[in-house]
């Protein structure tokens, strides 16, 4: 085996590169629309999308927000998929540190990447989407945020 890639491969890979651009420009209007329709909602006023600096392009493959006052991503992601199965929102990344293989006597404490997980969800963020798509996952958002908000325990602390 010489591990060159064979050529239907590389022509499918070159279609595919000849969209990269309208791809790009896709992600970008799905993410100014996440800013759009979560300005409009006051529950999800201390949401935070990720922000680029001035000069940035960005590459908006993935929407994530950090919510606000420690609350759950995991209470507000099974809220929403249990009012609205057909929105996936998945909780942020799981952080290497607290996995069994990469624990030892070297391995530090990483807060933030501890925060991070608890509190950042990404957002639907396919490149199908569109406008109304996104609002209605905003208003299921604010939908979810209030009944979690309004349970008591926001923060997803086990009292066991």
């Amino acid at each position: 085996q010489n591990f060159r890639l064979p050529e239907m491969l590389a022509a499918i890979g070159c279609a595919a590169a000849e969209m990269l651009p309208v791809m790009i420009e896709r992600k970008k209007n799905i993410h100014s629309w996440y800013e759009e329709f979560i300005a409009t909602h006051e529950e999800l006023k201390g949401l935070k999308l990720q922000k680029c600096s001035d000069g940035d392009e960005p590459v908006w493959w993935l929407t994530s927000a950090l919510l606000p006052n420690k609350m759950s991503g995991e209470k507000v992601g099974m809220q929403l998929m249990k009012d609205y199965p057909d929105i996936e929102i998945r909780p942020g990344f799981f952080p290497l540190g607290s996995m069994g293989i990469f624990k030892s006597k070297w391995a530090k404490a990483c807060p933030n990447a501890e925060a991070l997980y608890h509190g950042l969800v990404c957002l639907p963020s396919s490149h199908q989407l569109t406008k109304p798509d996104i609002e209605r996952v905003c208003n299921a958002l604010a939908d979810a945020f209030q009944k979690v908000a309004s349970s008591g325990d926001a923060t997803g602390s086990d009292s066991s």
